[in-house]
């Protein structure tokens, strides 16, 4: 088994595009023998399961695949949203959403998670958006797509997740609002134990 999600895409020697759905493919694969004792190679669909391939994959190329299965709850029956966010945050990942369409995505923003606010649409992973196109990973397609602003998907309305790394040494508040209650770090960390 490789140890980086990166060094098992090293392996495709297709063109970067199939390279990228062939190693979700993989790692969903994996995701299936660990989560359910099965064959990798008899794969079922799993939407959810490939999003979150994708967006690691797409986030952080260099994970571990031993982090990427200890994230995942044990016994699980599958992957829905709410087991792909615990998983990304268990990977290091916090996440903020939005509501938003596609096509008013901000590609500095890229990678995201869009759910379609329709249940019976599947999610998928926005990889990059340039002002003309936007691309995605398909998971019912399970290949990356192009799609121009005028086609219907990225039209419908929707949620965005956008994930990032989490920062241990980031502030919870800024310094100025620290310095406007005029107490210092120690009385401030005991004023929130008091009754």
């Amino acid at each position: 088994m490789t140890s980086t999600i990166k060094s098992m895409a090293a392996e495709n020697t297709q063109k970067p595009q199939d390279a990228f759905a062939q190693t979700v493919y993989k790692l969903s694969g994996l995701l299936d023998t660990h989560l359910h004792g099965k064959d990798p190679e008899a794969k079922r669909q799993d939407k959810w399961q490939d999003c979150f391939c994708a967006m690691l994959l797409a986030l952080n190329p260099e994970s571990k695949l031993t982090d990427m299965l200890e994230a995942l709850p044990p016994q699980s029956k599958g992957m829905d949203q709410t087991t792909l966010l615990n998983a990304m945050v268990n990977m290091g990942h916090y996440a903020r959403s939005v509501g938003t369409t596609a096509k008013l995505f901000d590609a500095r923003l890229a990678p995201a998670l869009f759910v379609p606010a329709r249940k019976d649409l599947p999610p998928y992973i926005i990889i990059n958006a340039d002002g003309q196109n936007i691309t995605i990973f398909d998971p019912a397609a399970r290949r990356l797509r192009t799609l121009g602003l005028d086609h219907p998907r990225v039209s419908r309305l929707g949620r965005a997740y956008f994930f990032q790394t989490f920062d241990r040494n980031r502030q919870s508040v800024s310094k100025f609002m620290r310095g406007g209650s005029k107490q210092s770090w120690f009385r401030a960390l005991l004023g929130r134990f008091t009754p």
